[in-house]
């Protein structure tokens, strides 16, 4: 048996962050196919927001291959039954035939990056994440603060540092004048459009490819490493009994700045495992596996 069994029997696996949102299932041919549409986040997005992008974005390109009979979604702000409950509502209006299971990213970190062994899962992306995985389950994890206070080392973390970096002054000339050429705060004020954005975690890392372009400069790495030391001792601190375990990461963050994560978890302690862009391909290897 396989995640597309025959022309009317689609599996679905969908990881979505807060900014994007991964889609994968195999054709009635066995083409994998891969889809993207915009993330969702239950805390900030209602049922008709999310099923009206998905019925524009997802909807008629996954019809072409026959009717979706299971969904499997792993999304960031799916952390109690009633933000599930919304991200379930809205993909069940899209596909009424499936079998929708909803749960939190975390989870669809660990499958994929862990499989069926223990390990420590940590998720850097637009926001942050960390749990201990015994293969199976979920066994320890911590709570989410958010953007507004949490997600140390996160890609809305890394932003908030650099801007306070610039308007406190603390950046060496140089530095400044490209700061002040990539994003012109003298024609537009950076921090009003910080409070007016509609998603203020989204905006804050939009600031980080200067951080990424720019890394060669000790100011800037000090950045990334004080977002990386700040999760280390807040947040993977928490789980230093299990240091003997291999610490994997999935997410933007982790994967585009691994080099300066790496030294700054040596220095705690722990031993960088996997590090993977995006989980969805560990997660569709999962579920493949349990439907063969």
């Amino acid at each position: 048996m396989s995640l597309t069994q025959n022309h009317m029997d689609i599996h679905i696996v969908v990881d979505s962050g807060s900014t994007k949102s991964d889609w994968h299932f195999i054709s009635p041919e066995g083409e994998p196919i891969y889809l993207q549409s915009p993330g969702y986040n239950p805390y900030y997005q209602g049922v008709d927001e999310i099923s009206t992008s998905i019925g524009e974005q997802i909807t008629p390109e996954v019809m072409k291959y026959g009717r979706v009979s299971h969904i499997y979604y792993y999304g960031t702000g799916c952390s109690s039954q009633d933000r599930c409950g919304i991200i379930k509502t809205a993909l069940a209006q899209q596909f009424p035939e499936a079998k929708v299971h909803v749960t939190h990213d975390i989870m669809g970190a660990a499958r994929s990056l862990c499989g069926n062994e223990q390990g420590i899962v940590c998720i850097l992306g637009t926001g942050t994440n960390v749990c201990l995985y015994n293969g199976q389950k979920i066994t320890k994890g911590i709570t989410s603060l958010g953007y507004l206070g949490g997600d140390e080392g996160s890609a809305s973390y890394l932003g908030r540092l650099l801007l306070k970096a610039y308007y406190y002054n603390t950046f060496p000339e140089e530095i400044a004048e490209l700061f002040k050429s990539t994003f012109k705060p003298d024609q537009k004020d950076l921090v009003q459009e910080l409070f007016d954005a509609e998603k203020p975690n989204i905006y804050l890392g939009s600031f980080v490819p200067f951080l990424s372009k720019h890394i060669e400069y000790p100011e800037v790495r000090a950045i990334v490493e004080e977002g990386f030391e700040d999760f280390t001792k807040r947040l993977l601190g928490q789980f230093a009994e299990f240091q003997e375990l291999p610490v994997h990461f999935t997410g933007s963050i982790a994967y585009h700045f691994r080099d300066v994560l790496k030294e700054v978890l040596a220095y705690e302690g722990f031993q960088l495992g996997n590090v993977v862009a995006k989980p969805i391909n560990g997660l569709m290897h999962y579920h493949l596996k349990e439907y063969t």
